[in-house]
């Protein structure tokens, strides 16, 4: 055995001794978690016992890495827990805000309440028999690893597409969001669930009515852009 060989079972004796004790760091970070963690030093010691101060902290915490972009890293090490496991929690998180949320702050519009878009459209915008406008938004992204050219857009950029209907004070009624960046608004308009809503006639769409001062009896639209423009509900 040479001069070099023996150097370089050294230097790999040297880096399993390195790893092994970087493991051991890490292990005993996680394993004080009941003593030492965000939980126990923060929640525990001064939140347990006062309500409001409770609901204002975990109001945000959950998302915290959604409304602040703190790094998995981060809350890892706040949390004392591994980074994998924190964006298991992310996403189930986020997973059930849709499931329990969506129902409640977006519901499917009724009749009665596109009749009262219809109307304000009306009176703010001289705009009759209009129940919403429509549009498409790229959301600039990080394109996912093999993903091609799904997600580039028109733009020069990576992108994915919320397409949504608004009323006459532009919030949102009706939204869509995931497609690729690369498909345009109509096409994703026919996919979406609003489009096969409105060809099945489930959108709540109000019955044709005639024109302010008229008798000339118009159906309701959806105002859009030049994409957009030959879409019929």
């Amino acid at each position: 055995m040479d001069d070099l060989d023996v150097a370089l079972i050294m230097y790999l004796e040297d880096e399993q001794s390195s790893e092994e004790e970087s493991r051991s760091e890490e292990s005993e970070l996680f394993t004080n978690r009941p003593s030492e963690g965000y939980f126990q030093i923060l929640v525990r010691s001064h939140l347990h016992c006062n309500d409001e101060k409770f609901r204002q902290y975990f109001r945000l915490t959950p998302v915290l890495h959604l409304a602040t972009g703190e790094s998995y890293r981060s809350l890892a090490f706040q949390y004392r827990v591994s980074h994998s496991w924190i964006s298991v929690i992310v996403r189930e998180v986020a997973e059930a805000i849709i499931k329990r949320m969506f129902p409640t702050v977006l519901p499917t519009p009724t009749m009665g309440q596109f009749q009262k878009i219809a109307q304000q459209y009306s009176t703010k915008w001289n705009f009759p028999n209009c129940i919403g406008a429509i549009d498409g938004k790229h959301v600039r992204i990080k394109a996912p690893k093999n993903s091609g050219s799904l997600f580039y857009n028109y733009k020069d950029c990576h992108s994915r597409v919320m397409l949504a209907v608004v009323d006459a004070d532009c919030k949102f009624t009706a939204v869509d969001v995931g497609s690729y960046g690369r498909e345009g608004d109509a096409g994703i308009f026919l996919k979406s669930e609003i489009g096969r809503r409105i060809k099945n006639n489930a959108f709540n769409v109000p019955p044709p009515k005639a024109l302010p001062g008229t008798d000339t009896v118009v159906p309701h639209v959806i105002v859009g852009m030049k994409p957009l423009r030959y879409i019929k509900i």
